[in-house]
């Protein structure tokens, strides 16, 4: 089967003040897991790129199970699934030393073309055999914004910037979390829609449901740069 362990220690820079692990420290380990693993089957970024095609998420979802910890091992377990069209399924699972599985994750992962910026279609062969086990079964759910509150805003700083020269996907869990009255997260969903860069405002937006808050954020034209989740634990 086609799949990558990767290896982590949490440190003191991957948590909120509040004890919780950052959102965005999670997304990376699974991001990083992500990009060794495609490098190693032949399809990371400078494969990609010769063809002058870069990676691009499209949507996210991760589920904290446990309380992850400051100072400990953990590693995570990642595999593709099956394309569908212009989108490619990867899923993603966090276990601690023991093997116990602490967080969950799944992404739709596209391709941008890096002139145009524009979304595009290729085809790729992984190698291998596919799992077909799905991290969430249910899919995706819709995200809807129905009258949002004014809760602030974020301006995009050097740091966020990645190798596309776009605002990396994992600081959106921390600016959504900015944007967020909720002290622990037990799930949280983000559809990205628009790249930011260095300097620009994201103006923030909030609010509630149910069992959670639904946070976006929008640029100065008002076009949508993302819509997430955040639900309670």
């Amino acid at each position: 089967m086609v799949e990558h362990r990767k290896y982590f220690r949490t440190e003191e820079k991957d948590f909120y003040d509040n004890g919780q692990v950052k959102l965005s420290s999670v997304l990376y380990f699974f991001q990083e897991a992500a990009t060794e693993h495609a490098d190693i089957i032949g399809v990371g970024g400078d494969a990609l790129m010769k063809d002058n095609i870069v990676w691009i998420l499209a949507k996210m979802k991760l589920r904290i199970l446990a309380d992850i910890q400051q100072d400990r091992d953990y590693y995570v377990l990642t595999y593709p699934r099956a394309q569908k069209s212009r989108f490619c399924p990867r899923d993603y699972y966090l276990y601690d030393a023991d093997d116990q599985l602490v967080a969950v994750g799944s992404a739709i992962w596209s391709f941008m073309d890096w002139t145009t910026r524009k979304i595009v279609k290729m085809e790729l062969n992984f190698g291998g055999d596919l799992r077909e086990d799905e991290a969430f079964p249910e899919g995706f759910e819709k995200i809807r914004v129905k009258e949002p509150v004014p809760v602030g805003e974020y301006i995009v700083a050097a740091e966020d910037i990645d190798a596309n020269e776009h605002t990396n996907n994992c600081v959106y869990g921390d600016i959504a979390m900015k944007a967020a009255a909720i002290e622990k997260v037990k799930d949280f969903v983000i559809q990205y829609s628009k790249e930011t860069r260095e300097g620009e405002v994201i103006k923030l937006f909030r609010e509630e449901t149910e069992d959670g808050q639904v946070v976006s954020g929008k640029l100065a034209d008002d076009q949508t740069v993302f819509t997430a989740k955040l639900t309670k634990r």
